[in-house]
């Protein structure tokens, strides 16, 4: 079922929203999601579907690691499978490596815009921020969701 878009306004006070090396604020649209735990914590928009849209922050520990930063990178867009070639974008540097693409649902051809922000911390651990929503939902919202990336802050 093709999803519907909508318009997201901002709602009630601001919520710090700070895990591992990262910190964004967000508003009283988001719920905390169940799935949080001690490596991921997430809060997701629930308006018209169960994930309408996500912001997440995960911290991956060095030993559960292999690879590279950009390696790693690369294998969080490969999980994605039906990723659109022409929506990737990367940008990278020595310290991190930042894509975003979309995604399609082969069942309900919902598109899905994904930011994902992947750098290692002083000690060596994963730490990413993943901002997902389905793309007509990013579309209609492009500020409100780009408001949040951009005040994503670096705490180390």
């Amino acid at each position: 079922e093709k999803f519907e878009k909508f318009k997201i306004q901002k709602e009630g006070k601001d919520i710090v929203f700070k895990f591992g090396m990262f910190e964004t604020t967000i508003d009283q649209n988001w719920v905390k999601s169940k799935v949080s735990n001690e490596y991921v914590q997430s809060y997701w928009v629930t308006k018209k579907s169960l994930r309408d849209a996500t912001v997440t922050m995960e911290v991956i520990p060095q030993s559960l690691l292999t690879g590279e930063l950009e390696s790693i990178g690369y294998k969080s867009l490969g999980f994605s499978t039906w990723v659109i070639p022409s929506s990737v974008k990367v940008e990278k540097s020595k310290n991190y490596i930042k894509l975003e693409y979309v995604v399609l649902d082969p069942e309900s051809l919902n598109e899905t815009y994904v930011y994902d922000l992947h750098m290692k911390d002083k000690t060596g651990n994963l730490n990413s921020f993943h901002v997902t929503t389905y793309k007509d939902v990013y579309d209609s919202n492009k500020k409100y969701f780009d408001s949040i990336i951009s005040r994503l802050k670096i705490t180390q």
